[in-house]
């Protein structure tokens, strides 16, 4: 069934990114398929006009792959082989990132402007025509996501899932 459904953006991208990467376990029915497949081409719309009105600045990937470089450099990986790494190495990662940082110091303040407004344009509210389901034809969350089951259940029972009336 179709229903026109009230949230925000924000909420929007989260249902489509669990529509498309969540895995389910056998048996699924067709309604439940053709739901899926209906609602992310629903979404779909609106993750391009996000997309579209919110472009990566040229310069953005550029910054990466050398502020990326100097981590590799350093062997970091993540929180935690920073925080192990000697002072003086910590201290020679830290002047070098900040040099780049002052190099890229315009492209940084967009990104943090682009940011702030992306934020507020994921905040409004839109209304999206979704096909719903009943609770009896969801199937199994499979154990195999990168979320728990209990996450996505949240998303898919705010969104799509039409409680039972008993």
């Amino acid at each position: 069934m179709f229903e026109e459904v009230k949230f925000t953006r924000m909420a929007a991208v989260e249902l489509y990114h669990v529509l498309q990467t969540t895995n389910f376990d056998d048996p699924m029915v067709n309604r439940f398929r053709y739901m899926i497949t209906t609602n992310v081409e629903a979404l779909k719309k609106e993750i391009d006009e996000i997309n579209k009105a919110f472009p990566a600045p040229e310069k953005l990937s550029e910054y990466q792959t050398k502020r990326n470089e100097i981590f590799k450099k350093y062997d970091i990986k993540d929180d935690k082989s920073y925080s192990e790494m000697p002072v003086d190495a910590k201290k020679s990662l830290d002047d070098e990132v900040l040099v780049l940082e002052t190099e890229y110091k315009d492209l940084i303040d967009e990104v943090k402007r682009l940011e702030a407004e992306k934020k507020e344009f994921l905040d409004e509210e839109i209304t999206v025509k979704l096909y719903k389901i009943n609770i009896d034809l969801l199937p199994t969350i499979s154990k195999d996501n990168n979320y728990s089951g209990w996450d996505i259940w949240g998303v898919l029972n705010r969104h799509v899932v039409i409680a039972p009336k008993d």
